[in-house]
């Protein structure tokens, strides 16, 4: 808030309300007195406490500002306003970046990069699975497997 002049004493009192953002879950509500002693001319200010909700990218959230009852000055334009919460992200995507990956066989290991994507909100995590091994271990259950139906093939005729 901005006092045009440097008169008297001055005071406006301030809120804010629910829009589409609710106090409690998406902000703190507050309210009080903005105030000015005689010859004083600077800018006041108050704090609205946000809460992160880790919403949706592009998923925003409106408060309402109220100014109101002032004393000793009178209410300019605008007396009203809004504080428009813009989503964290939620927890986002993970994918590997980039999508392919191009190496010599002869130098060695390769670093892989796997990115977050959209969104901070929480922890996350990947599994990720070593192609070869897995296929080296498939094909070793399936040589157990082979090897006990032809010993049960044996056993029983």
């Amino acid at each position: 808030m901005t006092r045009s002049s440097s008169g008297g004493p001055a005071s406006v009192n301030y809120a804010t309300s629910n829009n589409t953002a609710f106090a409690s879950i998406d902000y703190t509500a507050t309210s009080g007195t903005l105030n000015w002693a005689a010859g004083d001319a600077t800018s006041k200010t108050f704090n609205v406490p946000l809460t992160d909700t880790h919403s949706a990218t592009g998923t925003n959230k409106f408060v309402n500002l109220t100014l109101s009852a002032p004393t000793g000055a009178t209410l300019g334009g605008p007396s009203t306003s809004q504080i428009q919460i813009q989503g964290s992200g939620g927890p986002g995507s993970l994918l590997f970046s980039p999508s392919t990956y191009a190496a010599n066989e002869a130098s060695g290991p390769v670093t892989i990069t796997v990115a977050r994507s959209g969104g901070t909100g929480g922890a996350v995590s990947v599994k990720l699975h070593d192609q070869r091994r897995h296929r080296r271990r498939r094909h070793q259950l399936h040589d157990r497997q082979r090897h006990a139906d032809v010993a049960q093939r044996r056993r029983y005729g």
